[in-house]
Parts: C-alpha cells; structure tokens; sequence
C-alpha cells in the first residue's frame, strides 16, 4: 500500500470514530452505563448495612515448645470462626491480617503419652478480641487443639568451628577461633546420641582477611538428630604483626655455686613477631636463654653450644635467635665475690626474720 493511500484510510478511520462518538447511539449507551452504576452503588449501600455471616481464619502461633519436646506431626495452624455482622463491616474484617493468637506449650501439662489436647474454649477470649465489638462470634472450630508429641533424649555436645581462614600478608590471628556458645544440646534417640561426640559447623572459607570477624554459622545435623540453638556465631579476631627484636643475655643454669658461664657474644639477637596491640607489652625480662651446664659436661667441655629458649611471652610467634650457638666458657667465681654474695644473702635473711619478729610484736 502506498503512503498516500495508508493517510487516506486512516483518515476515513478517524471520521468515523469521531461520528460514533457524536451520533445518538453512543449518548444512550453513555447514560445507560451512568445509571447501571449509580443502581450498583445504591444496591451495595443499601445490603452493606444488611447483616451477613462469613468465615473468617484467625492463625494460631506455638511458642516456649520445651527443649526435649517434639511435634511429630503439623499441629492445627488456624481456629475456624464463623461470625455474623453487617456486610461493610465484614468487608473490612476481610482486608485484615489478624494477629496470631499465642499458644504458650511450656504452660501444657503434657503426660508424655505422645498426645495432647488443647481446649478451644480456654483461648475463645483472645480470639474475641481480634474482631470488632459489633460482630457476633457464632461458632469456633475446632473444639480442640490434638498435638502429637515425642520426649526425645538429650546430650550436651561441644562445637567445633569448620573453617579455612586465608589472612592477607602481615595479618595473624589474635588468639583462637571461636564459638557462641560453644556448647549445644543435641536431641534424638539414644542410640543415635552415643554416636556423636561433638558437632561440626558446615564449612566456611574466609578469603583475604584482614580484620576480625563475626558471623553466624549453622550446625551440620545428622538424620535424626536436632541441636538447640541450630547455629552459633563464630569469631576469628585478627589483627596486623610486626617483626622487631631485643638484644638478650644468655644465661648459665645448673652450675655449681663456685663456677658461671661467659659467653662471646654476651649477648645474642631474638627476633620475633608480635601483634600492634601487645608490641609494647613485651619486656626482656619475659625471655629466659640459657646453656645447661650438663650440656657442656655432656660434651666434653666443647666450647660452641646450641642456646636453649627456656621462656617467652605465648602472644609473640616466629622466634629466631641469632646466633644459634655461641661459644662459651665455664670460669670459677673468685672466692672474694663468692663471700660478698654470702654477706648480701646473710643481711638479706636477717633483715627478713627481723620484719617477721617485728609484725608478731
């Protein structure tokens, strides 16, 4: 079809609609509709004030289940209300979400008979409540609320983190990986309980860390067996490291009073990591080197020996102490220092018992 020809029949189009809408036909079925609206409106005014009946669900909510209690089959989930009202008032209550009305378990005498019935009746109040003053409750259904129920036995278990933490460079971890709480309650049957030790969180990889973490971890459960709570909230405390160092002493232990070691160097380089938050904890008296005098009669007097880490603070890591070994020597203490350190210990002692006999004065 050509462009000229496509213009003209849209234009014949165009008279014609705009005939349809002027002509007579289209007044009369115009006013028509005008009055099947307003009949419609004043027949709904009219019933609206009309009393009608009508079924409503009010939702029923199960709260504080004992522990060790489980619901072996799906309890009834709504109490079934007819009422009666007028008709807008009904229109209303059919918009509304009613609010669930609390059945509190821990409050049931349950006689371990695996069956419990919950009367209608004890909650009708609660129900009442959820509907206007002016509706007419006619009926609430069902008459009773059956649960069944099995005890299950229980075993308190510890909890152990899954867990692959890959930390960025010169980040560490500031202590041990956590869990909250780090004991649960399993619950099942006795046979499936003596099976199980402890219980694993299902398997997390932390990428890239560089800061502490806290997150929620659900509980890996076997068949049959259910853990309160499910889930525990880990943490992973991280944080920056350091490396420095501190120039120590070696020290000599097990020598005989009248001799003591030299060592060349006197003192050797300990080099180690430590958190940001501990660096200015740690002192030179947390550390303790030495060469067992043993080890130097062991082996013949040989003059380089290996030097032992006798102590240090538990928070530092990636000890090195440089040298390794160091030439060392047993010399005999002059009998003149060996009298003045007897003097300082006598005075000491004497000084000691005199405090003592004071204070019982």
């Amino acid at each position: 079809m050509r462009m000229d020809e496509l213009i003209k029949t849209l234009i014949q189009v165009g008279n014609k609609v705009r005939k349809f809408f002027g002509s007579r036909s289209f007044k009369e079925l115009l006013t028509f509709l005008v009055f099947v609206i307003l009949s419609f409106i004043l027949w709904f005014i009219q019933n609206s004030k009309d009393n009608y009946e009508a079924n409503f669900e009010v939702p029923i909510s199960y709260i504080n289940l004992p522990e060790s209690y489980l619901l072996t089959s799906k309890p009834p989930l709504y109490f079934h209300v007819r009422v009666e009202d007028q008709g807008l008032e009904l229109l209303s209550l059919a918009s509304k979400d009613f609010v669930p009305v609390e059945i509190d378990l821990s409050k049931e005498e349950m006689d371990g008979s695996g069956i419990h019935s919950i009367f209608t009746g004890m909650y009708e109040e609660a129900i009442r409540k959820r509907f206007k003053s002016t509706t007419k409750i006619l009926s609430i259904g069902p008459d009773n609320l059956v649960l069944n129920y099995a005890i299950e036995k229980e075993k308190v278990l510890p909890v152990t983190v899954n867990v692959d933490v890959q930390l960025e460079s010169q980040y560490t971890l500031n202590g041990t990986i956590s869990a909250m709480p780090s004991t649960v309650k399993a619950y099942g049957s006795q046979q499936a309980l003596d099976t199980l030790k402890e219980v694993s969180t299902i398997f997390f990889l932390k990428e890239q860390v560089k800061d502490s973490l806290t997150f929620k971890a659900p509980l890996q459960a076997p068949d049959g067996i259910r853990f309160v709570p499910d889930f525990v909230d880990v943490t992973i405390p991280v944080e920056a490291f350091t490396e420095t160092f501190l120039e120590l002493p070696v020290t000599g232990v097990n020598f005989p009073k009248h001799q003591r070691l030299v060592t060349f160097p006197s003192r050797v380089r300990v080099t180690y990591c430590v958190v940001l938050s501990k660096y200015s904890k740690v002192k030179e008296s947390d550390f303790t080197l030495a060469i067992d005098y043993n080890t130097i009669m062991d082996d013949q007097r040989e003059s380089i020996q290996k030097i032992d880490l006798l102590s240090a603070p538990d928070y530092i890591f990636n000890v090195r102490i440089n040298p390794e070994e160091t030439e060392c020597l047993v010399e005999e203490i002059p009998t003149s220092e060996l009298d003045e350190e007897q003097q300082k210990n006598k005075g000491a002692s004497e000084t000691k018992v005199a405090t003592a006999v004071s204070a019982n004065k």
